[in-house]
């Protein structure tokens, strides 16, 4: 896998225009992100009673999009599969290319300074990854793996593994995300955060960034 930063896909037309769906953000600690205080920069909050117990020494897989626990646990067969609240900083979620699979366009992460996505890690080991490698495409050159810093919800700062799309998808053109897959992104989501009202987060509040061209027609990636 690469450790260099991760490219960035475009700069990310709107869609906010069209669907009236407010922005996921939440919760941050700037004294390791920026050096200063602790504060909490939107209406996202972690789900009460979480243990981190994450070790430094661990290797951690940061997800965003569809991989939330159920879908993780089955891909991985690890039934009983821990996951953490995780955040990672200077970035904002994409959506780019499409995917038949899903019927539209899935999700990816670009450096977004002062931004953040929230997510959740979970702990794995090499095979774990090999599997993983194959739903995301990567001998396919749709996903490529990189090193980022996460924030846990106790403040540390953790290196986790994470799928970003690779240069090619970032230049087909981009489709509208289904129903059925930001359904799957707010499962991920639902996992560890809510709203600062104690309230689930629903399909509708996950804000719509495109990261490659425009939607426009166009003949989708047929092995995706």
């Amino acid at each position: 896998c690469t450790d260099t930063t991760p490219p960035a896909c475009g700069d990310g037309a709107r869609l906010g225009a069209q669907r009236q769906m407010r922005k996921v953000t939440g919760w941050v600690f700037l004294a390791l992100i920026f050096g200063r205080g602790a504060m909490a920069l939107s209406a996202l909050r972690p789900r009460p009673a979480i243990e981190s117990a994450l070790s430094p020494a661990g290797r951690y897989l940061f997800c965003y999009g569809s991989n939330n626990p159920a879908q993780l646990r089955e891909r991985l067969e690890r039934p009983h599969m821990r996951t953490w609240p995780a955040v990672l900083p200077d970035h904002e979620r994409i959506f780019v290319s499409f995917s038949h699979r899903w019927g539209g366009g899935v999700a990816s992460v670009s450096p977004a300074p002062g931004k953040h996505v929230h997510g959740l890690i979970a702990e794995v080991d090499e095979d774990d990854i090999a599997k993983m490698d194959v739903f995301e495409g990567v001998a396919t050159n749709h996903y490529a793996k990189h090193h980022v810093n996460i924030v846990s919800v106790d403040g540390a700062s953790v290196s986790a593994l994470v799928y970003i799309a690779t240069s090619h998808m970032c230049t087909q053109p981009s489709h509208p995300p289904s129903e059925k897959y930001l359904r799957s992104i707010a499962a991920t989501l639902n996992a560890h955060w809510w709203h600062s009202g104690d309230e689930e987060i629903a399909w509708t509040d996950v804000d719509i960034t495109y990261g490659s061209p425009s939607p426009v027609p166009a003949e989708p990636l047929a092995s995706l």
